[in-house]
C-alpha cells in the first residue's frame, strides 16, 4: 500500500511514497480512523524540500503532515488518510520513527467553540453537527471538510423555563430546561458534544476520503452521517467460515451464570409487582438472578422484563464479538468495510455456529493483510 504525504494546512504533496511499515489501521463507527506504523532511515526523510515556496521542512511534523493512502478505484473512493499527531524516535534506535496519526474526525477533540453564541430551539441535532464542522472549518489554517445532508425527525432546545417533577421512588428533582447551547465559556470540547448528540438522538458518523490513485489533485475530505445509523450493506455474497477465513473468534465469558431470573418493581411487601422467567433446561444447578426495579408499576411489565433478560442471556451466550479474517477469494480483504452486515459460521470449541453481526470496527495488519473485526449483533436476515 502507497502512503503519499502532504502538507498541512496546504495539502501540497511532500513525497510520493513514503515508506512505511508495521503498518495498523483502525476505522470504527463514531471514532475517528486511526493509524500506527514506522518509517526506517529517518533521516533520509528529515526535511523535504518545497519547489512552490522555496523553503525546506520537516517531513513528518506533528499536525503539520497528512498521510493518505489513494484509493483503489478511479473516482478515489476508500482512500484513507491520518493528521500527524506523533513521530517519537525508537528508544533504542534513533534512525526509525514510531509514526501514529488521527483521522479527520478527531479534529473536535478539545477544539472550543470560538464563534457567536448559539441558542437552539427544537432543532435537528444534525443540524448541529454540520455547524460545528463549518465552525472547525472556516480558519484559513483548518481544512475543508464536508458533511452529509442527512436529516433526523429528533428536535432538541426548548424556551426557557423551570422542571419540577417526582421520580418513582418519590425523589423531588428541580432543573433549568432551556436552548442547546454553544458558546466559548461552557463548550470547551466539541468532540464531547458531538458524542453527546450522537448518544441522544441517536444518530452515527464515519470518515469518507477521496483520493484518486493517481493522486493528481488533493485528498478531499467527507464526514458521512446516518439516522439512526448508516445504512448497512448486506453483504450476502461474501463467505465468512470458521476455521477458513475467520480466526481467532472470542465470544463474551459468561460471567453470570442464571437458570430463572425473578422481578421485583414498584409496592410493599406482599403487594409488590413481581414477574418471573426460565430459560430452558441448561443441565446445570438453579440459579435465580434478582432485578429489582421501582419504574415497574404492573405484574405484565415484571414479567416482560423477566422475558427479555432470559432472551438476552440466551442469545448472548456465543456471541463472537472480535475475530480476525485472513486474505480469501471468498472474502477478499477490501471487499468489506466497517458498517457492513456479513454472515459468520463454522464449528467451534462451543459447538456448530452462526451468527449476523454488524462491523463496527476494522484494524487492518498490513504486514500479513489481515483485518481484525470487532462485531455488534444484528437481526437475522
Amino acid at each position: 500500500m502507497k502512503w503519499i504525504a502532504f502538507a498541512l494546512p496546504s495539502l501540497e504533496q511532500l513525497h510520493p511514497d513514503v515508506p512505511l511499515r508495521d503498518v495498523h489501521v483502525t476505522q470504527g463507527i463514531n471514532e475517528p480512523d486511526a493509524l500506527t506504523a514506522v518509517l526506517d532511515s529517518a533521516r533520509a526523510f528529515e526535511s523535504i524540500y518545497l519547489e512552490q515556496s522555496g523553503r525546506t521542512r520537516p517531513l513528518l511534523q506533528k499536525y503539520g503532515t497528512l498521510i493518505a493512502s489513494p484509493g483503489t478505484t478511479t473516482s478515489g473512493a476508500g482512500a484513507r488518510a491520518f493528521i500527524i499527531d506523533d513521530v517519537p524516535p525508537d528508544a533504542t534506535d534513533q534512525q526509525t520513527l514510531k509514526v501514529s496519526g488521527v483521522g479527520i474526525g478527531a479534529i473536535p477533540e478539545g477544539t472550543p467553540w470560538l464563534a457567536s453564541r448559539f441558542d437552539g430551539i427544537e432543532v435537528d441535532p444534525l443540524d448541529i453537527v454540520r455547524l460545528i464542522w463549518d465552525h472547525l472549518t472556516e480558519h484559513p489554517d483548518d481544512l475543508t471538510v464536508t458533511v452529509d445532508s442527512t436529516r433526523s425527525p429528533v428536535r432538541v432546545g426548548e424556551e426557557e423555563r423551570e422542571v419540577n417533577f417526582t421520580t418513582s421512588d418519590g425523589q423531588d428533582v428541580t432543573f433549568d430546561a432551556g436552548p442547546r447551547r454553544l458558546n466559548w465559556w461552557s463548550t470547551d470540547d466539541l468532540m464531547r458534544t458531538l458524542d453527546d448528540l450522537a448518544t441522544e438522538t441517536p444518530f452515527e458518523w464515519s470518515e469518507r476520503i477521496t483520493l484518486s490513485p493517481t493522486a493528481d489533485t488533493p485528498p478531499a475530505f467527507h464526514i458521512q452521517l446516518g439516522y439512526p445509523m448508516i445504512t448497512p450493506r448486506v453483504m450476502r455474497d461474501l463467505h465468512f467460515e470458521i476455521g477458513v477465513n475467520v480466526f481467532e473468534p472470542e465470544p463474551p465469558v459468561e460471567d453470570e451464570y442464571f437458570s430463572h431470573v425473578f422481578v421485583l418493581g414498584r409496592g410493599d411487601g406482599s403487594a409488590k409487582k413481581r414477574g418471573s422467567g426460565s430459560r430452558p433446561a441448561t443441565g446445570r444447578l438453579r440459579r435465580v438472578k434478582v432485578i429489582t426495579d421501582q419504574s415497574i408499576t404492573t405484574n405484565r411489565q415484571a414479567n416482560e422484563v423477566a422475558k427479555e433478560e432470559v432472551a438476552r442471556a440466551e442469545r448472548d451466550a456465543h456471541f463472537i464479538e472480535t475475530c480476525r479474517i485472513h486474505e480469501h477469494p471468498a472474502a477478499p480483504i477490501g471487499s468489506f468495510r466497517k458498517g457492513d452486515v456479513i454472515h459468520i459460521k463454522g464449528h467451534t470449541a462451543w459447538g456448530p455456529h452462526q451468527q449476523w453481526c454488524r462491523i463496527v470496527r476494522t484494524e487492518h495488519r498490513l504486514e500479513d493483510n489481515t483485518i481484525a473485526l470487532t462485531l455488534a449483533r444484528w437481526r437475522d436476515n
